[in-house]
């Protein structure tokens, strides 16, 4: 009985979701898409809880907007790119954001990482490449803006900034709602295991990513870790 209504509940909240952006474009379709976003992806709770943070210069990390609020931050940050580590989608968030940067002549990079698994080694290659490269003003954000906008904003610290691995791990705390010993630890993980794989040599991250990266590896020691170890 419950995993037959769990299951009508997911096909549900999935057809709400998904839907083609030609779909999303029409009054139903923008209809549809902003009561998934409200009852679904917790959007009225970004509406005044921003995870906002400036990194650096022209560099700053936040949680998942809307387009009023984003159109905003454009316009008051005077942004020229967004880094979006929720990655493209059917959802309508996905969609309004798109729109959004088109019509103000914003880059808007689309990199997929999943707040509780490793990420992939590509994945991680085209981060540590837009963080490098991408034009300034930039605003990293996930959905939260605690785990996934924490790990780019560690790596923008590390690789952009030369801070050491510990300092910029702090990116990655409970100031901004990130729960080390929770799944999402394993964010934080990847950069222990590059530290104590690197903890001998300079190697820079994106050579220990392209060189060394092994993702089972990273998931086996991290469900490895005892709760009070993470």
């Amino acid at each position: 009985m419950l995993g037959r209504t769990s299951t009508k509940y997911r096909r549900w909240r999935n057809e709400m979701r998904d839907q083609s952006e030609q779909e999303w474009a029409t009054p139903e379709g923008k209809s549809q898409a902003w009561w998934h976003d409200m009852l679904f992806d917790h959007a009225y709770l970004r509406k005044f809880w921003t995870n906002f943070r400036t990194l650096d210069t022209g560099v700053y990390r936040s949680n998942h907007g809307d387009a009023a609020r984003f159109g905003a931050d454009i316009d008051r940050l005077g942004l020229k790119t967004i880094i979006n580590l929720r990655g493209a989608s059917k959802a309508g968030h996905y969609y309004a954001e798109k729109e959004l940067c088109t019509a103000k002549g914003i880059t808007l990079i689309d990199i997929r990482l999943n707040a509780r698994k490793a990420p992939r080694q590509q994945a991680l290659l085209d981060l540590v490449d837009a963080l490098e490269t991408t034009e300034r003003p930039v605003l990293i954000h996930c959905k939260s803006g605690a785990d996934r906008a924490g790990l780019g904003s560690a790596l923008y610290r590390m690789i952009v900034m030369g801070h050491p691995t510990k300092d910029a791990r702090s990116e990655l705390s409970f100031r901004t709602l990130h729960v080390r010993k929770s799944s999402a630890g394993i964010m934080g993980h990847v950069l222990d295991v590059y530290a104590a794989d690197t903890a001998d040599t300079s190697l820079p991250f994106r050579d220990w990513v392209a060189q060394n990266y092994d993702r089972e590896r990273i998931k086996a020691s991290f469900r490895a870790l005892t709760w009070w170890q993470r």
